[in-house]
């Protein structure tokens, strides 16, 4: 069971289109939910033919359950919240554009969670409770879509994840998005490694979310490249010069900027995340490849899996996927099949 954030401080990169996809081709063999956590509400216009109306429960409502509730219990409302996917295969709880109003009180609570104060810690780690929850219920994999801003929405998820994949569309742009991260995902655990020494020192005893104490540790599981235009070469598809040269880029920025934290010490780096102690497994540094696929320009099969509501593996004539589109489905189909063989095994050489 898995929680994964799909994450790009670069809008833009078709990270909604990816992780659609990639959680309905998981869900053939598995129970899997995606949560969107992003205000534009990307993913649930994407998955839901229609948004369901305004008594149905969404990720805001909750958010907003939880904090105003004496006891913080929200398994209740978590159950009411989740709506299936039909064509896609998989549960969703709907985004909200007034989750962007969050950014303010989620501020606010990490001010008081990294001061050492009970309720600032509580209220910051609730995607990590919401897992717990999630995964109670059954599902085998948990996907968080969230917007490319690094702020406090995006910093309450990134803290309290397994693992995060990074999609990346070929522009330099990206390349500034990675240091971006590791610059912000290394602050974000200092602060909160402090707030819960502090915690433990005035209360003494460590900090229980739930009465259940942490054991927070994201991961980065892998990268895909995607939307580049290629050419054939030795019987194989091949990115053109253009695109090649910054795939390259990509590829030792990934190495040397956002791989090296999986086995960063505690307290450094929040791929290590208030695990002090923890056995280190040097797999993750040598027999992971992080690159997890690379995905083509789709010409039209992008638009008409958003305007049919349906992944692009399913894809009919019925949807305008004509038969000349076959061959490019079939392609895709196998290439989000071999993503997801390799999140598999990257996620079981990375379990310590």
């Amino acid at each position: 069971m898995a929680a994964i954030i799909v994450f790009n401080n670069k809008g833009g990169v078709g990270k909604t289109t990816f992780t659609c996809n990639l959680a309905a081709h998981l869900a053939k063999n598995h129970k899997v939910v995606v949560i969107d956590a992003d205000p534009q509400t990307n993913s649930t216009i994407y998955t839901l033919p229609t948004i369901e109306d305004e008594f149905q429960s969404t990720l805001d409502t909750i958010l907003s359950n939880y904090r105003d509730s004496d006891t913080g219990d929200m398994s209740h409302i978590v159950t009411k919240s989740i709506v299936a996917s039909e064509r896609f295969g998989f549960d969703v709880i709907q985004g909200d554009p007034d989750l962007c109003l969050l950014e303010d009180l989620l501020s606010k609570d990490w001010t008081e969670a990294i001061a050492g104060d009970a309720r600032g810690l509580r209220n910051s780690l609730v995607f990590r409770y919401l897992s717990r929850i999630l995964k109670s219920m059954g599902y085998d994999y948990i996907f968080f879509d969230v917007g490319p801003s690094l702020g406090a929405i995006n910093r309450a998820i990134l803290t309290t994840g397994d693992y995060m994949i990074i999609p990346m569309s070929i522009d330099r742009f990206n390349i500034k998005g990675l240091k971006n991260i590791r610059t912000s995902l290394d602050r974000w655990s200092m602060e909160a490694n402090r707030g819960l020494e502090i915690y433990q020192t005035k209360n003494k005893k460590p900090f229980k979310l739930h009465d259940r104490e942490l054991s927070l540790d994201l991961k980065f599981i892998g990268y895909v490249i995607q939307e580049f235009m290629s050419r054939s070469a030795a019987g194989a598809k091949v990115p053109v010069k253009a695109f090649g040269t910054i795939i390259t880029d990509i590829h030792t920025t990934i190495v040397d900027t956002i791989v090296p934290m999986n086995n960063a010490s505690p307290g450094s780096s929040p791929l290590s995340n208030f695990a002090k102690g923890r056995k280190i497994n040097t797999k993750t540094m040598t027999d992971v490849n992080y690159l997890l696929g690379e995905i083509p320009m789709l010409n039209s099969l992008i638009p008409l899996s958003q305007t049919a509501n349906c992944p692009i593996f399913k894809l009919t004539t019925k949807d305008g996927a004509a038969g000349g589109s076959a061959p490019q489905k079939k392609k895709f189909d196998d290439i989000m099949t071999a993503i997801v063989k390799n999140l598999i095994i990257n996620e079981q050489l990375m379990r310590v």
